[in-house]
């Protein structure tokens, strides 16, 4: 493996050196700087997250670094130029052309989309479908012997408008109307459309539409899988059926964050379900503050991390998983965790302290609890913690289960 790199752009000193960068960096700038990298790092480390985190603050990027590898059965590091999918971050992308389309005259954002493209159903305006305030649901709503029929999207949009359906999530039928009625405007296909958008920007490495090199390899993650402890598994049959995921954008970090600039405010986020990425970024005029953060594991832990950079960026106090390390915790604290806890009607487990060790029994199973602090226990076959909490005078008043995230279900001690 190759060692990871950090790439950094200051707005008042530019460098290809990243030692002097250091030099001529004020104390403050690199303290955030060595944090950010702390949180990718640990992130890495726990096998939570793979990919590259971008920064950027007063529309100049100087924080960008890769963690871990593109393709590990080729050993494969990430480059400028690997791209990853993006899922729902695609409407960035769609958007900006959208609001081209509009400052041209092309499309009003008060009109309907009935205007625009034939054979669709209901009032919905340009601007509520950009929005995601149309009321269409998600595709998970609809069967998937609908979906796979000729016209998919239009008749996604009129079965939900005829069965009166009104939700409120944001719904990838939104954009893909959206991209049906860009397809009537400019009478070409839609991929050609956005492809052509993105070059014109000089978004070389971006594109719309089938895979191609170099693209990051999708990975579901490390799991207990086959019975042999925690192993990283590849994604075998990526989502073919999701316009966003199959079809959607395929970007790099670096022309992602361009793509941002020319977007209103985003807090977006998420991960293909049936693919082995998720994603995050962050922008914010006011502050001059932007968040990227691409991984091609589907460990949906990308927006965690962005949270993190926030309160690093604003000076504010951040959680920083603990390692999955052991550390030395007295017997008679040990003892005090033993018992029985419950997380809800249906679910109750016992904690049992046995020779300087802790253990918990669920249905007859019992797992070994490794400590990584002195109320912290990790177990080594999957990824998952348990944190003891105390009330008055230090007793123990549950414990809270952590399965991949800073926070989790609390189950109470009931004896």
């Amino acid at each position: 493996m190759r060692p990871a790199h950090i790439v950094l752009y200051l707005s008042f000193f530019v460098t290809t050196s990243c030692t002097d960068t250091y030099k001529h960096t004020a104390p403050e700038i690199v303290y955030n700087l060595n944090l950010i990298d702390s949180i990718g790092t640990r992130y890495h480390q726990l096998n939570r997250f793979n990919g590259t985190i971008l920064v950027s603050k007063v529309d100049s990027i100087f924080f960008s670094k890769s963690y871990g590898l593109a393709d590990y059965e080729n050993e494969i590091p990430f480059t400028d130029r690997t791209a990853f999918k993006v899922g729902t971050l695609s409407e960035i992308a769609i958007g900006n052309i959208l609001q081209e389309s509009i400052d041209k005259g092309r499309i009003h954002p008060d009109s309907t989309l009935q205007h625009y493209l034939k054979g669709v159903k209901g009032g919905y305006t340009i601007a509520q479908l950009m929005d995601h305030t149309s009321g269409l649901p998600e595709l998970s709503y609809f069967k998937s012997e609908v979906f796979m029929k000729d016209s998919p999207i239009i008749a996604m949009a009129n079965k939900a408008k005829s069965e009166g359906i009104a939700d409120s999530v944001p719904s990838q039928l939104n954009y893909a109307l959206l991209a049906l009625m860009l397809q009537e405007i400019y009478d070409q296909p839609f991929e050609a459309i956005a492809n052509e958008y993105l070059t014109t920007s000089g978004l070389y490495q971006s594109y719309f539409g089938r895979d191609r090199m170099p693209l990051a390899v999708g990975y579901e993650g490390y799991s207990n899988y086959r019975g042999n402890g925690l192993e990283l598994k590849k994604v075998e049959l990526p989502d073919s059926t999701s316009f966003l995921n199959s079809m959607g954008l395929k970007t790099t970090p670096a022309d992602l964050y361009h793509l941002l600039l020319a977007s209103p405010d985003q807090r977006k986020d998420g991960f293909l379900e049936n693919d082995g990425f998720s994603y995050s970024v962050y922008k914010n005029a006011k502050s001059k503050l932007g968040i990227i953060v691409l991984s091609n594991y589907r460990h949906p832990i990308s927006d965690e991390i962005t949270d993190n950079i926030l309160a690093i960026m604003n000076n504010e106090p951040y959680h920083l998983p603990l390692a999955r390390s052991v550390v030395k915790v007295p017997d008679v604290v040990l003892r005090a965790y033993s018992g029985k806890y419950k997380l809800n009607e249906y679910v109750s487990f016992d904690v049992e302290e046995e020779e300087g060790d802790l253990y918990v029994r669920l249905h007859g199973n019992r797992t070994k609890l490794f400590p990584q602090s002195r109320n912290q226990f990790f177990m080594n076959d999957r990824d998952a913690a348990m944190r003891f909490l105390s009330g008055p005078n230090n007793g123990i008043t549950g414990v809270e289960l952590l399965n991949g995230f800073l926070q989790g279900e609390v189950a109470k001690k009931i004896e």
